[in-house]
């Protein structure tokens, strides 16, 4: 396993010790390309259906939790620290009461897109992401900012992320100011 650059300190009686946290290791699924390629076909299928609104959508949406749930629910390639931290200490049984598997592009917004815009269903599955919070962040993620997207709401909710495949935290862009700054106009209102 790689080692997490961060360090934490371990109080041991009047001694402080220093120790390397290790991150663990990101194993793809070995039907994780097939699972994804059927999502997506199926959605092109589903896509151009006469069939109403509501089915349409809940037979998506079933598809874009096959995507981004690929690798195993709770093993997906981005984790929060939150997240990492309860792997350390935690059993399996006690962990899945713990976390929970959030979709990075919220899948309701993935599902307008890909009804919009039938022509790229490819492009719009491929920001189809999971990632692995906590409870807790997975709270603080579902009132955050509407206007947000994808990862941005993580940085909002100052939630550290990180990626197993590239053994290191994952690097969230600044937020938008102009969205910061037509929230806090609207709450003024």
């Amino acid at each position: 396993m790689a080692i997490v650059d961060e360090l934490f300190n371990i109080t041991l009686g009047e001694r402080r010790i220093k120790m390397q946290r290790e991150m663990p290791e990101y194993i793809p699924h070995k039907k994780r390309d097939e699972r994804i390629k059927s999502a997506v076909t199926a959605i092109k299928v589903i896509v151009p259906l006469d069939i109403i609104e509501s089915l349409k959508k809940g037979l998506i949406s079933k598809c874009f939790w096959q995507i981004t749930e690929a690798d195993g629910k709770y093993e997906t390639r981005y984790r929060s620290k939150g997240a990492l931290d309860l792997y350390d200490r935690g059993n399996s049984k006690e962990l899945k009461k713990k976390l929970r598997h959030e979709h990075v592009f919220e899948k309701k917004r993935l599902i307008k897109k890909v009804i919009e815009n039938p022509d790229k269903i490819e492009d719009i599955a491929g920001s189809a992401i999971g990632c692995t919070v906590t409870k807790e962040e997975h709270k603080r993620l579902s009132h955050s900012n509407p206007d947000f997207e994808g990862w941005e709401r993580y940085k909002a909710a100052d939630i550290k992320i990180y990626d197993l495949k590239e053994r290191k935290e994952h690097q969230i862009p600044p937020l938008n100011e102009n969205i910061i700054r037509g929230s806090k106009e609207k709450r003024k209102k």
